[in-house]
């Protein structure tokens, strides 16, 4: 069997184009939001405007690339009711005055990113996914050579799809059938690496964009001339920056509020027997005085290589990024038979009066805290809060 290579970046688009759905581009400053999760940056915004009592549009960004994440990605995202295509297990949101409940719900629900602490007057928001995804049949464990180096591989030979340019194998686009609707790409140069090893994100982010769109336009046209795939398995943790998103404002029936802290976790593992994309989004919420060849070979993937996911309906990804060796790991299992037997975290729902303090204040405390409380945003809505024409 001829070998074949694969580029050396691996992205998976998710939330938003659920196999990276849509990636805001400023064209002022050229810069790229490729945030890897924007589905739970989304599920949180929705989330956030509810726990204010805001309308899902008043949400007022203070720079270009909000703007442009609130127009591509937020919007759709609800308009189009984007969130009813994931089950309750691989979207969850809460809403809570007590930041270390939300830390907690993190921890057990093994992320590690933690929530700094904040005032009973802030909200804080944590938005979760898991997505598990089984491929239509089981592949068979193998080895990956790579410059010298052995890796854990996968060897899938039944249920995949190739895509070429006419004429052209340079670069490959796998397509990987899976049990449900979700499909899971990887994007391959076979004549050498996709990127720089050190490449930026707006980069990586651009060239998966393409490739995806190349896919859908007809650009790459199925291929036979592979009877199979072996690719690395993967175990991959990121935490990206999300500093773009702070100052982002909620202006809604209530008291306005502003992103002050703003974290997030991405988890991916992949073997021979499917995918784990998991990923959280933690924010607070202050209180703010507003203003406003015709061979047959097995395909090869030896080289880092663009991954992402895509489920039917939904305009973002679930998850994307470039494959760099350092991810290249055998997982073990997915996770899915543990969480099955694990009790069950189920969101609780975020009631202004119950939830405000959460059982923080002794009883004979709670009317003094109400009253300073309720005291301070009076005085701070009569003398700072003129609301935007």
């Amino acid at each position: 069997m001829i070998q074949s290579n694969i580029p050396k970046n691996v992205a998976v688009l998710m939330n938003i184009m659920i196999a990276l759905g849509t990636i805001p581009l400023v064209k002022g400053n050229m810069r790229l939001t490729a945030s890897l999760s924007p589905l739970t940056i989304c599920e949180a915004l929705h989330k956030g405007t509810q726990a204010v009592e805001a309308q899902y549009d008043a949400l007022i960004p203070v720079n270009d690339t909000q703007k442009n994440f609130v127009t591509t990605q937020y919007m759709p995202y609800v308009q189009k009711d984007m969130f009813s295509k994931f089950s309750a297990e691989e979207l969850k949101a809460y809403a809570s005055h007590d930041y270390q409940y939300l830390n907690d719900i993190l921890k057990k629900s093994a992320f590690t990113i933690q929530l700094d602490p904040f005032p009973p007057t802030e909200m804080g928001i944590v938005a979760m996914q898991d997505i598990i995804i089984k491929w239509l049949l089981e592949g068979e464990e193998t080895t990956i050579y790579s410059e010298g180096t052995e890796y854990e591989g996968a060897y899938l030979f039944n249920h995949v799809k190739f895509y070429t340019k006419p004429n052209d194998r340079s670069v490959v686009i796998v397509e990987l059938i899976t049990k449900t609707a979700d499909k899971v790409y990887f994007v391959t140069k076979r004549d050498g690496h996709m990127f720089k090893q050190d490449s930026d994100e707006e980069t990586i982010a651009t060239n998966l964009m393409q490739y995806r769109t190349a896919l859908h336009d007809g650009t790459y046209s199925s291929s036979d001339h592979y009877d199979g795939v072996k690719f690395p398995m993967i175990t991959y943790q990121k935490n990206p920056s999300v500093d773009w998103i702070k100052g982002l404002k909620f202006i809604g029936n209530s008291d306005p509020y502003q992103i002050r802290q703003a974290l997030q976790e991405v988890i991916f593992k992949m073997n021979e027997k499917g995918a784990r994309a998991q990923a959280a989004f933690a924010m607070e919420m202050e209180c703010f005085s507003a203003s406003v060849d015709l061979s047959i070979e097995t395909l090869i993937i030896d080289k880092p290589f663009l991954l992402w996911i895509e489920r039917p309906e939904v305009s973002m990804p679930i998850f994307a990024d470039y494959m760099l060796k350092k991810y290249w790991a055998n997982p073990g299992e997915l996770g899915d038979e543990e969480q099955e037997q694990e009790e069950k975290l189920s969101p609780k729902k975020w009631e202004p009066e119950e939830d405000f303090f959460l059982e923080k204040w002794e009883p004979g405390e709670l009317e003094e805290k109400v009253s300073l409380i309720d005291q301070l945003k009076r005085y701070l809505k009569r003398k700072f809060w003129h609301r935007p024409s």
